[in-house]
């Protein structure tokens, strides 16, 4: 199954935890940014009517990410099943939007 635009759990987690290093480069921000950009313009286009709002909240909502990729947590587990990246993603992007709209 492809996650994101992974090909494996290893290799996403591996992206994950680079993001998480604060020495991380351009290259592993630019790389974990095309990991996250549809999931991210998915949630704002069903959030957001207009388009350049929409841009400007696809780009603040990969900003908050990248800010609190700290707090995903790869072996939380809710009701005996086990927290995807791809879940967690989105559920940050749901709230960013909604704190957008106030």
């Amino acid at each position: 199954e492809v996650i994101l635009g992974v090909q494996n759990d290893t290799e996403l987690i591996r992206i994950i935890d680079q993001m998480k290093d604060p020495n991380r480069t351009q290259d592993d921000n630019k790389r974990f940014y095309e990991e996250c950009k549809n999931h991210i313009w998915n949630v704002v286009c069903t959030r957001i009517p207009d388009y350049h709002r929409r841009k400007d909240a696809q780009s603040e909502i990969f900003l908050h990410v990248c800010d609190k990729i700290d707090l995903f947590d790869k072996d939380f587990t809710r009701e005996g099943y086990k927290t995807t990246f791809t879940a967690w993603l989105k559920r940050v992007a749901t709230n960013k939007c909604i704190e957008i709209l106030r």
